[in-house]
């Protein structure tokens, strides 16, 4: 699906609107949300508004299928939903964006494709818990090559977020807190 700007666009597995505001490469847009958010999002979660048929589809629309005919995306119901699913027994937020968690299946992926879906879905969670003002959000990471961790440390130094390694008797070196407020 191609998309231009202006394009009104729905996400795939959420109730949340926008518009294109600048195509920042093949594969990834920038949305301005309805509610005068911008947020990067890959062309994968999101269909043009008029293009009803797509919106409640298991996977996302891939620009190349046949590579990826067994990769399913596990849904998010809807945005208030969203952050519940991560709150932990102490009402903390703790997202994991291991590929494991985010993904059934990320088989026939390439680690390009996982990191950006990665970095996607921190943004929405972000958003989000800046939409519903939280003061801190827990990113799980890993430890791996560091590539995601230093991926949301440079997003959130750009944002001017503070943040740090989050406890390490509970996380290690694979997660990082984020002061909201």
């Amino acid at each position: 699906m191609s998309f231009k700007i202006g394009d009104r666009i729905s996400f795939i597995n959420e109730a949340s609107k926008g518009s294109v505001i600048a195509i920042l490469n093949k594969k990834q847009l920038l949305i301005l949300l309805d509610d005068g958010i911008e947020i990067p999002i890959g062309i994968n979660e999101v269909v043009k508004i008029n293009d009803f048929s797509k919106i409640r589809v298991a996977s996302p629309v891939l620009e190349n299928k046949e590579n990826f005919s067994t990769q399913k995306i596990k849904k998010t119901a809807s945005s208030s939903a969203l952050l519940d699913k991560h709150r932990n027994s102490d009402g903390i937020i703790e997202v994991d964006l291991h590929a494991e968690s985010l993904f059934d299946s990320h088989r026939g992926m390439s680690n390009g494709e996982i990191l950006n879906y990665q970095i996607s879905y921190f943004h929405r969670c972000l958003n989000e818990a800046i939409i519903e003002r939280l003061s801190k959000i827990i990113f799980i990471h890993g430890i791996g090559n560091g590539i995601l961790r230093q991926e949301i440390r440079n997003i959130l130094n750009g944002m001017g977020y503070e943040f740090y390694d989050a406890s390490l008797s509970r996380y290690g070196f694979g997660a990082t807190a984020v002061i909201l407020k």
